[in-house]
Formats: C-alpha cells, structure tokens, sequence
C-alpha cells in the first residue's frame, strides 16, 4: 500500500491507458478510425471550442507499437517524476504540459494555414492525434530542470537538439510525414514547457522561503 500511495499517479494513468486502449484496439491491434474521430484531438476542434478531446485524447494510441512506448515512457519517467515531485506535482506537470503544447500547436497550425503552406498545413490541421506522450515529455523536462542534475545543460542541448533535428527531417518530408511532425513539434513544446513550470516551481518556492524568513526576522526583532 505503501508502494501504491508513493505512485498512485503513475498507477492510475498506466490503468486508464491500458484499459482505453485494450477496449479499442484489442483485436485490430490499431486504433479504428471511428474512434480516432470521436475522441483524438485535432487542430480544427480547438476553434470549435471541443476541448474535451484534449482529455479523451491521452489514453489512446494509435497501435500495439505506440501503446509499448507509451507503457515503458510512463513506467520510466513518470514514475521517475512521480518519486522527486511527488503525485500532485507530477499530476500538475503532466496534465498543463500537455494542454499548452496541444493548445499552443493547435493555434500555430491554425494561423499557418493561411500562408503559402497551406495545403501541408491542412494535414496537420485536420490530423487526429492520440496518446499521453506530451504529458511524459512534460515531465522529462521537468526533470531536466530539477537542480540535482549535474551535467543538466549538456543533457538538454542534446534533447533538445534531437527533437528539432527530428523536427526538420519530419518537415522535409511531408505532407506523407504530417503525423510524426505533429508529434515532433507537439514532444519539443511540451518537453519545454515541462521545463518552464519546474523553474517557475522553484522560483515561487524559493521566494516563499525568503518572504518566512523574512517574516521569522520581524517576529524575533
């Protein structure tokens, strides 16, 4: 019990996927395409204010493959997460890592679609995406940011430059590649954003420090 309280986040996420994703796809083996409309979260929907998909999104996955990746990413980091931030920490970390990089690509697809790439931009603008990747990625990069990382900045350069490496090769083929570009930019915003809320998290707890401090001073003056 102990075990499970110290990782109930990791737990109930792992549950929630494998139970979604066994009831849709156990025995085609990939997620038909009536349930990727319904419930996988595309650019267009965020204009149509259907938001909801941003949810329902995260426990599915697109095939036996991705759900594998899916199940050892969780296993590896957010567990990892989970035992330095603790549940509602990593709660917090994964679910806004998620929601902005969705959001913040969603918007950018949907402003590019009037420029000269539009037809390329179209594929992703209407891509239904699956899956809790932006969530753990989040969380890798908030790990990346915690301050016990002793070589932290080379590990993030690399990271970082991977997936923009990842990035630009998905653009140079597309729009075949449109789905894996979606998940390159949608994994380096969320890796990022992962990063900015552990700063912000320690920025606000160090300055909570300092203002207790400050008020023991007053007190003992």
């Amino acid at each position: 019990m102990t075990w499970v309280r110290r990782y109930l986040f990791t737990i109930c996420l792992l549950t929630a996927v494998s139970i979604a994703t066994g009831f849709a796809q156990f025995i085609p083996g990939s997620l038909p395409s009536d349930w990727s409309a319904m419930y996988g979260f595309a650019p267009r929907h965020f204009g149509r204010g259907d938001w909801l998909r941003l949810i329902t999104s995260i426990f599915l996955t697109h095939d036996v493959m991705h759900f594998c990746i899916a199940v050892t990413m969780i296993l590896l980091i957010v567990t990892w997460a989970e035992r330095t931030f603790g549940s509602i920490n990593t709660l917090c970390i994964f679910a806004l890592s998620h929601l902005t990089s969705m959001l913040a690509f969603a918007i950018g697809v949907g402003a590019l679609q009037w420029t000269s790439l539009r037809q390329s931009v179209l594929e992703l603008y209407d891509f239904h995406d699956v899956g809790p990747s932006a969530g753990y990625y989040g969380c890798l990069g908030a790990l990346l940011a915690a301050p016990q990382w002793k070589y932290k900045r080379s590990l993030i350069v690399s990271l970082l430059g991977l997936l923009t490496l990842r990035m630009i090769v998905s653009i140079r083929t597309m729009p075949e590649s449109h789905a894996l570009l979606s998940a390159d930019i949608v994994h380096l915003i969320a890796m990022l954003a992962g990063m900015v809320i552990q700063q912000a998290a320690q920025a606000s707890k160090v300055s909570r420090r300092h203002f207790s401090n400050g008020m023991n001073d007053v007190r003992n003056e």
